[in-house]
């Protein structure tokens, strides 16, 4: 089986198979046909079949004829292959480092190419998804490699680069990327010193980001990027946070609070941990006050060590003071210790959400460690609108939330 294309390839390849006898079939990239495409994969037809590909890119659907073909040709030998199976084959395949979507937001690329023909497969899937739109490159190659074609091929598509030294020895140094970047255009460029810098870099462009070059580089950045993407995200969604001012803090906070009062949850529950919001956090003040709270116990954590917290009930205004990182909590002297099993509800700050009801905190993991112990109560966070991202990468120390209640919506979990 081969690619019916570059005539000098496929001549050696017919010679090959003349002197031993084998049968020869070319693919007949003509008869494929395609629908549509997205970031989420892309559609075509096949001998009268729709069908769904996970891969993206033109030459991908070259890749899936061949594959076609070569199921054909077993079918013909007596082999039992369903459409079924086809399909699922196809929509299921992964390739990494492939034009490999990391992120969405911003978009994240990873493309594994080590040579100029790889550099143009990228230019084109760049023209066909993203037509018009200027990315940032993360770049880093092999210096027995010509990298000086790759870089005509990606410059009209560049906003600027980031350029990283691969974990090879025979590496082109970042330093020397970026000089030769500036020889051939006048784009900016920045060496970084490591992968994790030069992730941290791309992301804070605000453009999408093409991470393109070595498959040592390739490598190193799907090992370091989801903690360093996790970092990133939680940093953004704070300054989102910190961006709005006084005035609308509080008002989106008591949107939040009515949200939360005219909940089921919240109407059934007879102990609720709440908290005393910091760092621009959603304010929690008009539920403490509010008459549907005042037949409920209020509880409230304290942190006693670097890893673990507890909830009590204060006994009066008198049984505040500044704790953990200036966190006001309350006095145990002046409070009731409550039991984790007798929480009804919790009410979580947090950096970051998604629709989903995914959450990560300030990353101490505090809550997630109390919350396994919070055996019957609904686990809720609250949170303005502008910390919601499109996904949250979760580890597995992540404990979702059953609900988020936002200024504008509630968000539920389903299972």
């Amino acid at each position: 089986m081969c690619y019916d294309g570059a005539p000098e390839v496929t001549e050696v390849i017919r010679s090959v198979c003349r002197k031993k006898n084998v049968p020869l079939r070319c693919v007949d990239f003509a008869r494929i046909t395609p629908l549509d495409h997205s970031l989420e994969g892309q559609r075509f037809r096949w001998q009268d079949q729709a069908l769904t590909l996970s891969l993206l890119g033109e030459h991908q659907l070259h890749n899936a004829a061949v594959a076609l073909e070569t199921v054909l040709t077993l079918l013909h030998r007596g082999w039992s292959i369903s459409n079924d199976a086809i399909r699922a084959g196809l929509e299921q395949v992964r390739w990494p480092a492939r034009f490999q979507v990391l992120e969405r937001e911003p978009l994240f690329v990873l493309d594994g190419g080590l040579n100029p023909q790889c550099a143009q497969a990228l230019a084109a899937i760049l023209r066909d998804y993203l037509p018009g739109e200027k990315v940032t490159f993360l770049m880093g190659v092999l210096a027995d490699k010509d990298y000086g074609t790759m870089l005509d091929c990606l410059i009209p598509h560049a906003a600027g680069f980031v350029c990283v030294t691969p974990q090879s020895p025979r590496a082109l140094p970042g330093q020397a990327l970026e000089e030769e970047i500036a020889r051939r255009c006048p784009l900016p460029a920045a060496a970084c010193g490591s992968l994790e810098e030069g992730i941290r870099e791309s992301l804070s462009q605000g453009r999408p980001v093409v991470a393109f070059g070595s498959l040592y580089m390739a490598g190193g950045i799907l090992a370091a990027f989801p903690g360093v993407y996790r970092k990133w995200l939680r940093r953004e969604k704070i300054r989102a946070r910190d961006r709005l001012s006084p005035e609308e803090r509080a008002a989106q906070s008591a949107q939040v609070v009515e949200q939360v009062l005219v909940s089921p949850e919240f109407r059934r529950a007879k102990t609720v941990l709440i908290y005393r919001a910091t760092r621009g956090e959603v304010l929690l003040e008009a539920l403490e006050a509010a008459q549907e709270a005042e037949e409920k116990r209020l509880a409230y954590p304290l942190c006693v060590s670097d890893t673990e917290m507890t909830a009590l009930l204060p006994h009066g205004e008198d049984s505040w003071a500044e704790g953990y990182c200036g966190i006001s909590e309350p006095l145990p002297e002046k409070s009731e210790l409550i039991r984790p099993e007798e929480i009804d509800l919790v009410l979580c700050p947090c950096t970051v959400f998604d629709e989903h009801c995914n959450r990560m905190g300030m990353g101490a993991g505090f809550y997630d460690r109390y919350l396994e112990k919070c055996v019957n109560a609904h686990i809720v966070s609250v949170a303005f609108e502008c910390q919601k991202a499109v996904r949250i990468p979760t580890e597995s120390w992540d404990k979702p939330m059953d609900a988020v209640f936002t200024e504008k919506a509630v968000y539920r979990r389903t299972l």
